[in-house]
Formats: structure tokens, C-alpha cells, sequence
């Protein structure tokens, strides 16, 4: 996804998760939302997303975030990619924000979410205690992996 021309660009490179016992994603396509068309990938398995673009200017991006020891199990859990999708289906990025802060996010397993426009970026990190820190930067990369995890990160 680009935004704007060469010099102001915004660009979200992005893959799904490397398990390969997933079914294979659908293809990136225009969904309808509540407030506004989005763009995205539909996984097969539980309906929702990793990245979705809103045509309302701003977009949505989750990883999973792998965690050493234990792993958070929630007891009643939801498809981390529905948030993407209920996010991206905002009608602006402020109000997206406003729907994360107040989602039961002890439904979800440990993740990062990105909110990008084309001005800036917002980052959360849940990691199954009821915490998570919020960042804002101009430049960044984010990576994660179940495959060594720490290492990789």
C-alpha cells in the first residue's frame, strides 16, 4: 500500500503468520464494512484479518506476539483478526483507537496492533495480562516469529 507520492509514502509490507498448517488466505479483496469500504485478506479459518485498509485513509495491521514460557490461553477467545477487522471498519482512526481501548482484550491471544495513517503511527502491545504500552513513531519495523522468538524480534 502506497500513500501519496514517492517522497511522503506510506508503505506497510506484510505476511501472514509462517504456520503451514493454515488454510491458505483469501485473496486480498474490497469487503464491505460499516462505515466504509475495506481492503483485505480474509483468512478461511477465523473469518478476520491481519491487515485491512479502510478506504476512510487509514489501515490496520496485527502479529501475533509469541511470549517465552506459558502462553496466555484466554477462556473465552476471539479471532485476534476480527478486531482488525471491526477496527478497520471505524470510521476514523481516533475512533478505532477509542473501540481498541474499550475491547475485552482478554479475549485475544498476546499480539502487536499497528494503526497507520498517513501521517503517523500508533502501536499496542497486548501480552495476555491486561497491560499493554502504546508507542508512536515515525519509522519503524516489527517482526515476530514463533521460531525463536526473542531471537527474532
Amino acid at each position: 500500500m502506497v500513500w501519496g507520492n514517492e517522497a511522503e509514502s506510506t508503505w506497510i509490507c506484510f505476511n501472514r503468520d509462517e504456520d503451514r498448517t493454515r488454510p491458505e488466505e483469501e485473496a486480498f479483496a474490497l469487503h464491505e464494512g460499516p462505515n466504509a469500504p475495506l481492503a483485505y485478506a480474509r483468512d478461511p479459518q477465523g473469518g478476520g484479518t491481519w491487515l485491512a485498509v479502510s478506504s476512510r485513509g487509514f489501515a490496520v495491521a496485527l502479529l501475533n506476539h509469541y511470549l517465552p514460557g506459558d502462553p496466555y490461553e484466554p477462556l473465552n477467545p476471539r479471532s485476534r483478526g476480527l478486531l482488525v477487522r471491526d477496527l478497520a471498519g471505524s470510521p476514523s482512526p481516533e475512533e478505532a483507537m477509542d473501540l481498541f481501548e474499550s475491547s475485552d482484550l482478554e479475549r485475544y491471544p498476546p499480539f502487536y496492533l499497528y494503526l497507520f495513517t498517513r501521517d503517523r503511527f500508533l502501536g499496542c502491545v497486548w501480552s495476555g495480562d491486561g497491560l499493554f504500552d502504546l508507542m508512536d513513531e515515525e519509522d519503524f519495523i516489527c517482526t515476530t516469529s514463533s521460531f525463536k522468538p526473542l531471537e527474532v524480534t
